[in-house]
Parts: C-alpha cells; structure tokens; sequence
C-alpha cells in the first residue's frame, strides 16, 4: 500500500511544492503553513516537517494521511488502501507565506547599526577604549587593520559585557547587514549577533576584484589576520563568521567565487569545508586545513600571533 500511493501527488494535494534536489521537494507544510518547512523525499518516499514532526524524523504516506486528515491510523490505512479511489478532500494547495524582508533592509535598522559602529569605533580610539585595544593587540591585530573592518568597542553587549564590534557591510553600498559582539571576557559567551543582524559574509566592504585569489574561512579574527598580513600579496579574504554555513553565505560565496581565477577555502571542519567547496565556483579550488604545531591547531590568527603567517600565505599562493 506505501509503495503504490504516490507521496508526492498526495503532498501536492495540500501544498505548492518546488524541486530543490534531484529527489526531494519543499513547499509550505499543509498544518503550519511557512514557505519551504515541508519536505517530501522521492527517493526514499518520506516526508517531515521542520515544525511538526522536527527535521530528523521523516514519516511514510499513512502519517501524511493522518497529518493531512486527523484520520486514526486505521482510517488512513482503509482510506489508502481499502477504499476504491479515495483521495483527499479536494482544497486549494496551499501558498506559501509572503517573506518578511530582513529586518536590516529597513531604514531604522541601518541608522541604529551605523550608530553603533561609529559610536563603537569613536569608543576604541578613546581613553574607555583601552581594554579593547589591548585585546586587539594580544591578537595581533594592529590598529591601521581594525580600522580598515571598522571594528570598534562597546563597554555593553547583548547579554553581557565588553566586546569588539564587526560589522557585516555589503561591497556594493553602504548598508550593513549584521553587527557582531566579540566578548572579551574570557568567562562570558564568546560571539553575539545584535538583534536583527542576518549573517552573511564578514569582510565584503574590503574586497578587492582585482586580486587573482579569494581565500574563504570561517572566524573573523582570521580572515582579518590574513587581510593583515597578506599585504601585498595577490589575494584577498571573506569570512563566514562562524562554523554555520548560512544560505546567505552559501549564496555569496558562489557569486563571489565566479569573479575569481582561484579560491583558498580554509576550513577545519570536513562538514563545513564540503558545504563550502560545493558553494565555490572558481576554476581552481584550493582546500586547506589550520597545521599542527606540537599537537596544537594553528589557525591563521594564531600564525599572525606567532609572525609566521605571511610565509604561510606566501608558500600557499606558490
């Protein structure tokens, strides 16, 4: 009875469904509505629902009856298979809902954010901002450089205290896409984005189409390392901003990487460096992962910190 009832055709009964793989299709869940939450898998013919039933736990046909009905299992079992030419109650597929923009395309939020990075970057060059040129300093990272990514200091941050600002521009105008707090107390939470921020790629204001070379990583804190350090050297450098890979991220990568005769992407992690190296469409791709040192990961700040990532760069451009 599985196998003879298509899960697909019955899907599409209640929801407007769009292929995003070779075997899998999304649409707005015939329950919770949404735009693409509701998955159906044709290969495999299961389905789930990232609200309903949670993203690990995909069911067969007769629970997508009973999802679409209420009907008892029994009922769904006779209603698939026991009745002659059963179908469900004939409905209108459901739309997906209208997307709301990104809360930073809105005027208000561009003038809070710029406020806060340019009230963040007059704190850094005051008395106040003395802790936070001394972090940056113990990375490394000198002041022309913090400068150039507009990184500031903020005796507040979300939740907690002291923290350098990154802002995420756009290379093509003025707006900023997200703001993020770097903690410097160790004992606190690392990173936190400022509410409304959408994460894409950090370092885009900076990048230079005429270099031959895109190197991708992940932490700011690198890729501001290798902006300082490779000075010079015919290259230029992005960040993802953490280890998840955003859709947004995914997308500017591969824009990016198009203007490029080659990329370096810089990743530790085999999941995420495989969601990266999918996202890169330059000719030459180039994987790389930090060295160890004395059973220690060295990643590119930790180089800048030691004096030896320009040689590193210099031999990985060879």
């Amino acid at each position: 009875m599985k196998t003879s009832t298509d899960l697909l055709a019955l899907a599409k009964q209640r929801s407007t469904m769009h292929k995003i793989t070779a075997t899998e299709y999304a649409g707005p869940c015939p329950s919770c509505g949404g735009t693409d939450r509701f998955h159906v898998n044709t290969k495999t013919q299961r389905w789930m629902c990232s609200i309903c039933t949670g993203r690990e736990k995909w069911q067969d046909v007769i629970e997508l009856w009973r999802h679409i009905t209420g009907d008892s299992f029994v009922a769904a079992v006779e209603a698939l298979g026991g009745r002659h030419g059963a179908t469900v109650v004939p409905v209108v597929p459901r739309e997906p809902e209208p997307v709301k923009p990104p809360e930073w395309k809105t005027d208000e939020w561009q003038r809070r954010a710029w406020w806060l990075v340019n009230d963040s970057c007059t704190r850094l060059d005051s008395d106040d901002g003395q802790p936070g040129r001394e972090y940056l300093a113990s990375r490394g990272i000198e002041l022309r450089t913090a400068y150039n990514w507009l990184l500031g200091y903020t005796l507040v941050s979300p939740n907690g205290g002291p923290s350098i600002t990154m802002p995420y521009c756009r290379f093509d105008n003025d707006s900023v896409m997200a703001v993020r707090y770097r903690r410097i107390d160790p004992q606190e939470e690392r990173f936190r984005f400022h509410k409304g921020s959408t994460a894409s790629l950090c370092g885009l204001h900076l990048v230079n189409f005429n270099a031959s070379t895109l190197v991708v990583v992940e932490g700011e804190f690198n890729a501001i390392s290798i902006h300082q350090a490779g000075k010079g050297l015919d290259l230029t450098v992005i960040s993802t901003g953490s280890e998840s890979i955003t859709k947004e991220a995914r997308t500017g990568i591969t824009w990016l990487s198009e203007q490029f005769k080659r990329c370096v992407v810089w990743c530790d992690k085999p999941e995420v460096a495989q969601q990266l190296r999918a996202a890169v469409t330059s000719p030459t791709v180039q994987m790389r992962r930090s060295p160890t040192i004395e059973g220690q990961k060295i990643d590119a700040n930790d180089m800048l910190q030691r004096g030896i990532l320009g040689e590193f760069l210099r031999r990985v451009l060879e």
